[in-house]
């Protein structure tokens, strides 16, 4: 995981000298409302906007705005992001109707509330054809707790514009299978990140709709990461 970390901060240097996507009105599915301006996740000792945190720094909590995909959800097949197992269960970290990457090779995330030993299989296709883009089959032993692909690591660049399924399967040594699936789509930015820090903030890229990028960046942030995934609607479990 350590390994995944270094890799997200790498990346959200490198992110900085590439075009983007500008956050625009009628890109997010609908009007944020005035509560959801504000970071869903606060902790005494943390404020917003420039004011004074632990140690005496400012930190902006980042706050999701989903944008469209390009087609509805529902018409692409369901999404199913959390499932149980016995004691466990596998959740994707991704919103209910899939996000947005400024990276062609962005690291896709998962959380595990127990131990997990079987196979596991993870699967690109397009989510409109249902062609395969990348398999993966491993033996795998996992620990509870976060984990992550980096699609870097197997020089797997995703196509721009076209929206992908990400379905991972996990089968345990009794043979039981479960499987959670959502949607993903490369989108180069239309807009030129001048400020290092800008491409490295969490709640820049979270402000534009890139989910990917924002999760990358908050990799090694447990109060950013925190904010970010409960804006998004996901609650990953303490055990």
């Amino acid at each position: 995981m350590n390994a995944l970390i270094q890799r997200a901060l790498r990346h959200c240097f490198l992110v900085c000298g590439v075009l983007a996507l500008p956050y625009a009105p009628g890109l997010a599915d609908e009007t944020p409302s005035e509560s959801d301006t504000e970071p869903a996740v606060t902790a005494p000792g943390e404020t917003v906007e420039g004011e004074t945190v632990e140690g005496g720094a400012s930190v902006v909590l980042p706050v999701y705005r989903p944008p469209l995909l390009g087609a509805p959800a529902e018409r692409l097949g369901a999404s199913t992001r959390s499932l149980v197992w016995n004691d466990g269960e596998l959740m994707l970290l991704v919103p209910p109707r899939g996000g947005l990457s400024a990276t062609a090779s962005p690291i896709l995330f998962w959380h595990l509330t127990s131990p997990f030993t079987g196979t596991s299989r993870l699967v690109l296709s397009d989510a409109r054809s249902g062609l395969p883009f990348f398999v993966l089959d491993e033996t795998v032993d996992w620990q509870p707790g976060i984990m992550g692909f980096d699609l870097d690591d197997w020089g797997l660049v995703l196509p721009e514009g076209r929206i992908m399924r990400w379905r991972l399967i996990l089968t345990d040594q009794a043979s039981e299978q479960i499987e959670a699936t959502n949607l993903l789509e490369h989108r180069r930015p239309e807009f030129i990140v001048i400020d290092e820090r800008d491409g490295a903030s969490a709640a820049f890229w979270a402000e534009r709709g890139y989910w990917f990028d924002a999760l990358a960046a908050s990799a090694a942030l447990p109060k950013e990461r925190a904010s970010l995934l409960a804006s998004a609607g996901l609650v990953v479990p303490d055990r």
